[in-house]
């Protein structure tokens, strides 16, 4: 299904092929919050699958879950039908017709984690949506996977609360689900693969007992508007504390508060972080303990600005360090769930065994990057 080309990977979204098709679910290793200054991730798309089943009939769109049997409680009725509209709505714009679809979405090992609507949410199934209808347009065939995130991203966005700042705060995650791998995806640039940063067989996922609906947004982006407004914006910020965050604090001060400036140095300081990790690429020799650390800075970024809801997470992370692994990355899966990776490299099975034990009402799950995206399921 994949072309490959020197720069651009493609998918061929050939009908006949796309009656039966999956999308790896996003993760991020890093960089969660860094859209507001126009910044990039680290994601990959592991091996847990949305699966989509395709048939076309003269009845108007429909989407539901596989099984069918199974009555979907009334929160992820109601985000099927609202991501039924937003399709319908994605499709008139683009002067196409989604009528006749038929899609039946198989959510697998996601949905054991925690209820069908946390998975909704998840920008893989908008890429499985926008993937459903550019394989039946009557033009191309063919489209890049910055394509199919850039509708994505629009899609989800449909469906989330409005936010202040960047628009395409989704078109990361989206496009790791029609590429997959590990990469680095920043606004503008090249993604660029950074597999190597994963040990393998080394990432565990832990996602806590649903015990209710998904966390809210933190709050943080009105600070950061007006902290930028006070700066005169993010661009000559950004330029100023390339590598040095000293700069920051001559701006701040006598003109941002305590929360506007935690904000700022959070964001800049995880800039820093992810540059670091590129270096990191070129080395002859993975440093995983360095990896860990990051990660386990960047985990006390997000609890400490940016309002993280960690809960027994940080529990979870030190009990996994106690039996083998190296540390561990507060992130949110599963369409905004929070969520742990464990990083335990030779040690998963015996890191993910202890966790199970200790942690019964928890899902404990070992993740892989998986190296395809969009990926045909036709027998």
């Amino acid at each position: 299904m994949w072309n490959e080309g020197e720069k651009l990977r493609e998918i061929s979204l050939d009908p006949r092929e796309f009656r039966r098709f999956s999308v790896p679910l996003p993760l991020c290793l890093a960089g969660e919050t860094q859209y507001a200054l126009g910044l990039g991730a680290i994601v990959f798309g592991a091996q847990l699958r949305v699966r989509a089943e395709v048939t076309e009939t003269t009845e108007e769109c429909q989407l539901r879950l596989c099984p069918q049997d199974a009555r979907p409680s009334p929160a992820a009725e109601e985000l099927l039908v609202r991501w039924r509209d937003a399709l319908v709505g994605l499709a008139r714009r683009e002067a196409d017709e989604a009528a006749g679809l038929h899609v039946t979405l198989e959510l697998g090992e996601a949905a054991e984690c925690c209820p069908p609507e946390f998975v909704l949410g998840s920008p893989a199934v908008a890429v499985t949506l926008v993937c459903v209808l550019m394989a039946h347009r009557t033009e191309t065939r063919t489209v890049s996977a910055g394509q199919v995130a850039a509708l994505a991203g629009e899609l989800l966005a449909e469906l989330s609360a409005p936010h202040y700042l960047h628009p395409d705060r989704f078109y990361a995650e989206c496009y790791v689900c029609a590429h997959g791998g590990a990469l680095h995806v920043a606004p503008g640039a090249e993604a660029l693969n950074v597999q190597l940063l994963l040990p393998p067989e080394s990432l565990i996922l832990v996602v806590p007992a649903a015990t209710g609906p998904a966390a809210e947004p933190a709050g943080w982006e009105e600070p950061l508007l007006r902290a930028l407004q006070k700066t005169d914006g993010a661009a000559e910020l950004l330029s100023a504390t390339e590598g040095d965050v000293s700069p920051l604090f001559e701006a701040a001060a006598g003109r941002l508060n305590e929360r506007e400036t935690a904000i700022l140095y959070g964001l800049l300081r995880v800039r820093g972080m992810i540059s670091e990790r590129l270096e990191m690429l070129g080395q002859a020799f993975a440093d995983h303990d360095r990896l860990a650390e990051l990660c386990d800075e960047e985990s006390a970024i997000l609890r400490d600005y940016f309002a993280f809801p960690a809960g027994p997470l940080v529990e979870v992370r030190d009990r996994a360090v106690e039996c083998g692994a190296l540390g561990a990355k507060l992130t949110y899966a599963f369409g905004g769930r929070p969520a742990l990776i464990v990083l335990a490299p030779g040690r998963r099975s015996e890191v993910q065994s202890a966790l199970k034990e200790r942690f019964r009402e928890h899902c404990v799950l070992p993740v892989d990057v998986d190296p395809a995206g969009v990926r045909s399921e036709q027998q």
